[in-house]
Order: C-alpha cells, then structure tokens, then sequence
C-alpha cells in the first residue's frame, strides 16, 4: 500500500484527459495502472477563490464521462478527502 498526499488542484490535473489524449487506453488505462498496486491519495481542500469556499476531494468536478470512474474511486477508498480536524479549547490553529 503506498499513499500519496496531494492538494485538490494536483487531483483536478489527474482528471484532466488533455494529459492521456497521446496514451493507447487513455485516461482509463492510467489510472487503472496507477492504482492496481494499492495506491490512495490523500488529498487536502483548496479555497475556490472565487467564491472562498473550501472544495474539499469529494467536491472535485469532473467531466460528466468520468463521473462514474471518479466516484468509484472516492467511494472505494483509492481517493481520500483529508479534513480538518476539530479545535479543542486551547488550540492554536
């Protein structure tokens, strides 16, 4: 099992087909390799600074052909959405 922590903005250039375009299989066949072995990602939010929400890994948008395989990764455990953690009286954060 091997993880990897990324931000939002790196799992957006994941889903991004413009990378796979060259690839025989395409976006499907790379990510199939990429997480054959066991790999999670982590992935912490991002504030959408045009709105100043936070978008956390399970609000990624995806294009529509690639909702399925995106949701069968976070559903499966393979993405992980990091969150904040709760501030305890006395915290510094």
């Amino acid at each position: 099992m091997i993880g990897l922590v990324m931000g939002v903005p790196s799992l957006m250039e994941i889903f991004d087909e413009k990378y796979y375009l060259n690839l025989e299989g395409g976006i499907l066949k790379a990510l199939g390799r990429m997480f054959k072995g066991g790999l999670k990602l982590y992935v912490y939010p991002m504030i959408d600074e045009a709105t100043g929400r936070i978008v956390s890994a399970t609000q990624v948008k995806v294009a529509p052909n690639l909702h399925s395989l995106f949701r069968y990764l976070a559903d499966n455990r393979y993405i992980v959405s990091i969150q904040q953690p709760e501030s305890r009286p006395g915290d510094n954060f």
